[in-house]
């Protein structure tokens, strides 16, 4: 997890660049998918701990699976998005088929464990 996850956070742009009305340009930068939502919740844990552990930054980090407030993930993502998103591939799919995960500024997308994906 750590072997792709600080490098990640490393090259995330942690600055959120603001328009003249004070609107937020960056949206969602990484989107990292896991093949179950257990392993999805770990993740976004150590997520949590690296982004709390950049200096002068902050990043965000959101997790979507099959039992999270679907209502309230679906504002998070419009209003005001996160930079990495962590889910299980179903959920992702869902919320990216609602068009509300919005990818036009996605930078990073990493699978972990491909091999139990397929």
């Amino acid at each position: 997890t750590l072997a792709f996850m600080v490098p990640l956070f490393a090259i995330l742009e942690q600055d959120r660049l603001q328009d003249k009305k004070g609107r937020r340009l960056a949206g969602v930068q990484a989107v990292i998918v896991a093949p179950t939502r257990e392993l999805a919740m770990q993740l976004t844990k150590v997520a949590r701990q690296i982004a709390v552990g950049c200096p002068d930054a902050t990043l965000n980090v959101m997790s979507i699976t099959s039992d999270s407030k679907a209502k309230r993930q679906r504002i998070w993502l419009k209003a005001d998005p996160p930079q990495v998103v962590i889910g299980d591939a179903e959920s992702l799919l869902k919320v990216s088929e609602a068009g509300t995960l919005r990818t036009g500024s996605l930078r990073f997308l990493v699978v972990d464990e491909v091999d139990a994906c397929i």
